[in-house]
């Protein structure tokens, strides 16, 4: 059988759109840790999990 491959995280545009976020707020929340997320060098991650937890998004609301 094969199983879908789900994304582990989210770029910062797809949470910001999920939300309807402007992206001034959205990078605030993220720099207060309002948000959570994983830097990579200069790449920002949004963790999926915490995320669809946090904003209360049902699975396979999204797809990616």
């Amino acid at each position: 059988t094969t199983e879908k491959c789900q994304r582990l995280t989210y770029s910062p545009k797809e949470a910001m759109e999920m939300i309807t976020a402007s992206k001034n707020w959205f990078y605030e929340a993220v720099k207060r840790g309002d948000i959570p997320s994983v830097k990579i060098g200069n790449k920002i991650l949004i963790p999926r999990k915490s995320f669809d937890e946090m904003f209360e998004i049902s699975p396979g609301s999204h797809q990616g």
